[in-house]
């Protein structure tokens, strides 16, 4: 290969690259909006009325359970970024009806719950708009104790709530996904 294919081979390679990494920004800025934050809360934080979320429970060791608590007064809708049959909902529930129901369902799992992380989803304003509550497990036995990783983002009044099993956990036969590879 002469040292002009190479030069060229070279700025064509680098332009495309830039040119991915430019749209792959713009398509990110506009379709997950703005990223919400979440904050540790406290049982007594949910004061009012919810409309409760319950995802997973699908069967008896399902370990990626979780439950949303979404402030009925909050002015967003929320929009779960999953298949409808993954979830359901309770309508009108005090706050504590609600988290007493969320925490006996995301407990549903025959995997021991070692304990549950409780936080805030809160808007751009700094307002708490709804809760999360989330089993944690053995980290020794599961590899990591949040088996769901949720993402929350505000876009034209919609809150699109995001739910995908860690990427790092280890499969369900306790293995890591390079185990076994190469044998």
């Amino acid at each position: 290969m002469t040292t002009m294919t190479r030069n060229h081979l070279h700025d064509r390679i680098s332009r495309l690259c830039t040119a991915a990494v430019l749209s792959a920004s713009l398509l990110a800025g506009c379709s997950f909006g703005t990223r919400l934050e979440t904050t540790p809360a406290m049982p007594t934080d949910a004061a009012g009325t919810y409309r409760l979320y319950l995802y997973g429970c699908h069967y008896p060791a399902d370990t990626e359970n979780m439950a949303l608590l979404v402030d009925e007064r909050a002015p967003y809708r929320f929009d779960l970024f999953v298949l409808d049959t993954s979830y359901r909902t309770r309508e009108n529930r005090s706050g504590a009806d609600a988290l007493a129901e969320a925490n006996t369902f995301v407990r549903c799992s025959t995997e021991t719950v070692w304990k549950t992380v409780f936080r805030k989803i809160v808007d751009p304003a700094g307002k708490t708009i709804a809760f999360e509550l989330k089993p944690l497990y053995d980290p020794l036995r599961m590899g990591m104790d949040e088996v769901l990783q949720s993402n929350y983002a505000l876009t034209d009044g919609t809150v699109t709530v995001y739910i995908k099993r860690n990427p790092l956990l280890r499969r369900e036969d306790g293995g890591n996904d390079s185990k076994g590879k190469g044998k």
